[in-house]
């Protein structure tokens, strides 16, 4: 009889990639919220810009946070690299979903993802201790 392995608790998963499906499901959550804030309130639209990138940064840090977290080691290499995939995925979907140009905004976009990511991994790597 072979012995049973048990799994460590979804420990098979990589960090980066755990770190993204809790980035999306944020970004996805305060989306929705963000939708209905707007429909709801009287805040404006004009505005709009301000909040997708408040929801970014957030859905960054905490892909970032939940990728230290599970890794144990190099936070800031950890998050700073889930902040720059996640940065690059909405960079490509932008641009060929809805025919978004590249520009300035994105080569803003992309370090400053990176450096959110790699500060929420810095967070990640403390709360485990």
């Amino acid at each position: 009889m072979m012995p049973i392995v048990k799994n460590s608790g979804g420990k098979w998963v990589s960090p980066i990639a755990a770190g993204l499906v809790y980035a999306w499901m944020v970004a996805l959550a305060a989306t929705v919220f963000v939708s209905l804030l707007l429909s709801w309130t009287g805040l404006k639209e004009q505005s709009l810009p301000l909040y997708v990138y408040m929801i970014h940064g957030l859905s960054v840090m905490t892909g970032g946070f939940i990728a230290a977290k599970r890794a144990g080691e190099k936070g800031w290499y950890r998050g700073g690299a889930l902040g720059l995939v996640y940065g690059l995925i909405v960079v490509l979907i932008s641009s060929l979903g809805f025919d978004v140009k590249l520009s300035t905004d994105t080569l803003v976009f992309l370090p400053v993802c990176l450096l959110t990511g790699a500060f929420g991994g810095i967070l990640g790597i403390n709360a485990r201790r």
